[in-house]
């Protein structure tokens, strides 16, 4: 992929998580070049073409900011607008009409009558699984951690369940205790960029991180010293134990799912991070697969 298209996918999905805003500084040509191996005059090119574009501002010894005067709407239609082309020119390729392609992608993706449950070893986890569930695939899951299955009980929630999304470092006991032939596990496996260079520079200038289990926050630590990040200042706290009107106001903020359900309504003083899609590809495609295969089966 060229210098251009990968800056601005990369500029692009920073501003949706939040990890961006308008008038932010980017990282500058140096930095660019060693980070991706690039001559110096195709970073410069890029970032004017991108100007040109009204994504970036440039200025006169300052460097490249994220511009001030972007829609939200078209950071969606910017990141979108690539695949759709090549998912309409796919179906009519197969035959399809263009506008048959909605209503036959949303049979196939339906998942009102799905009965699913999220384990994993902590709440902080399950919570997080089961709302991608829930904004990528329409999945209301209800939310279990792995020691409510080692009972002589299996819960309610397996029970009734079509299928049990199981965090990775759990999958293998989740399997044993809550899969049959008609009940399906499938692993939730995490990308390998979670830790990208947006992530990898909010460390580097200090961010504030909220959950609920101070369990999950050292796990979080360990994964990010074990991809070569440094969190000498990153700042943890747990909702309901530490005082959260600490944070300085417009830190960045990153809150699990879990802390959010815990605090409520408080507004927080920082500048909160969406949450980054945690699904690697495998996960995604095993996902997409079944509620595909379990709608052509339902007829």
């Amino acid at each position: 992929m060229e210098i251009k298209s990968r800056l601005r996918r990369r500029i692009l999905a920073a501003i949706e998580t939040g990890v961006l805003r308008a008038g932010d500084r980017l990282p500058s040509t140096r930095e660019l070049t060693a980070e991706m191996n690039a001559d110096p005059r195709v970073i410069a090119a890029a970032y004017r073409e991108l100007a040109s574009e009204g994504l970036v501002e440039l200025r006169v010894r300052s460097g490249a900011y994220v511009s001030r005067s972007i829609a939200p709407d078209r950071v969606t239609q910017a990141i979108s607008c690539d695949w759709i082309v090549d998912v309409f020119a796919a179906a009519v390729k197969r035959g399809l009409p263009m506008q048959e392609l909605g209503p036959v992608m949303l049979d196939f993706a339906m998942t009102r009558k799905l009965r699913a449950v999220a384990v994993a070893e902590m709440a902080d986890q399950s919570l997080g699984i089961s709302a991608e569930l829930k904004r990528d695939y329409g999945i209301t899951a209800s939310n279990l951690v792995v020691e409510q299955l080692k009972g002589r009980q299996t819960p309610r929630e397996i029970l009734t369940a079509h299928v049990v999304f199981a965090a990775e470092d759990c999958a293998e006991v989740v399997r044993r205790a809550a899969e049959t032939p008609t009940r399906r596990v499938i692993a939730v496996e995490s990308r390998a960029d979670l830790l990208d260079p947006e992530w990898l520079a909010l460390l580097q200038s200090g961010v504030y991180v909220v959950a609920t289990d101070p369990g999950f926050l050292d796990r979080a630590v360990s994964a990010i010293h074990r991809a070569g990040g440094s969190t000498s200042r990153m700042h943890l706290l747990v909702a309901g134990r530490d005082d959260l009107s600490s944070i300085p106001p417009g830190a960045p903020t990153y809150v699990t799912e879990s802390a959010r359900r815990a605090i409520g309504r408080l507004r927080l003083p920082g500048r909160i991070i969406r949450a980054k899609r945690l699904f690697d590809e495998t996960t995604v495609q095993e996902i997409v697969r079944f509620i595909c295969t379990r709608n052509e089966e339902l007829g």
